[in-house]
């Protein structure tokens, strides 16, 4: 685990598609959210976006430790389990920030 990670900053997410989207909505469950080794579920609800296009996850550098300065990312991907939710496509990622972005990487099964 990376000493530091995790943040107390307020976290949003925003969901973009080909049919709309859905605004920011601050990801919030528990007083910890967001702590280092932690994995946190939240259920977004909003209208229908289509096939998603992009994801925006971002905060807002509140609280006593907003951020660590270096970051390893775990995307996890859940599909429905309704008939023909899934896609065979190559997914790929790209985390943009204020420092940059990663450059689009694949997602795979590891």
């Amino acid at each position: 685990m990376v000493r530091g990670a995790g943040t107390d900053a307020n976290v949003s997410l925003e969901l973009h598609g080909d049919k709309g989207s859905v605004g920011a909505s601050r990801l919030e469950t528990q007083a910890n959210n967001f702590e280092r080794g932690a994995v946190d579920h939240f259920l977004v609800k909003g209208s229908d976006v289509g096939d998603v296009t992009r994801v925006v996850i971002s905060h807002d550098n509140s609280g006593v430790a907003p951020s660590s300065g270096q970051c390893d990312y775990k995307v996890e991907v859940k599909t429905s389990d309704l008939r023909g939710a899934g896609t065979d496509s190559a997914v790929q990622v790209c985390v943009f920030g204020t420092k940059g972005d990663t450059g689009l990487r694949a997602l795979d099964d590891s």
